[in-house]
């Protein structure tokens, strides 16, 4: 993991300063330190310390998700980027990485989707300028999209009748 793939803090610039009390941006300040430092268990604990400190914020599940993607899970990223949409569907940098993960697995219409409602979106006040540039990276997405490893081996398992083991891999 590189610097460019995470941002390297989330604390925000000085004129948009949280309150110093702020357990959300500690935790996740603490998260983003650990990822960055390739240490993606105890990031990802933090991340879900901060859904305990904060039920309705859509940042942990972006900072998940964004971890997934990095590691290579992008069915997981897509799992904890799609939860953060739900939780606020007015940042664009939410639907802009679902579009380049649904994009680079294959799912070119979900990827079109979102890569359509991610310009009539607001930035995020944390993530626009700290969003992962392999998450932005939507173009390079399509000239490189490839099916799901996971959905090829789901389609051969439920043609041969193994329908338990085709949902898994789905």
């Amino acid at each position: 993991m590189t610097d460019e793939d995470l941002p390297t803090s989330l604390s925000v610039p000085a004129t948009e300063e949280p309150e110093p009390d702020n357990l959300l941006f500690k935790i996740l300040e603490e998260a983003m330190q650990y990822a960055n430092a390739g240490n993606h268990n105890d990031a990802l604990t933090k991340c879900h310390d901060a859904v305990k400190a904060a039920p309705s914020a859509a940042e942990p599940y972006f900072l998940m998700g964004t971890i997934a993607f990095i590691c290579g899970d992008e069915g997981q990223a897509i799992s904890m980027c799609e939860v953060a949409h739900k939780v606020d569907p007015t940042a664009a940098e939410y639907a802009e990485a679902l579009a380049t993960i649904y994009t680079s697995v294959g799912r070119l219409a979900d990827g079109l989707y979102f890569a359509k409602i991610a310009t009539s979106l607001e930035p995020h006040p944390l993530f626009s300028k700290r969003m992962p540039p392999r998450l932005k990276a939507l173009n390079s997405a399509y000239l490189n999209a490839s099916p799901s490893t996971h959905f090829i081996e789901a389609q051969r398992l439920f043609n041969i009748g193994d329908f338990e083991r085709s949902l898994y891999e789905c």
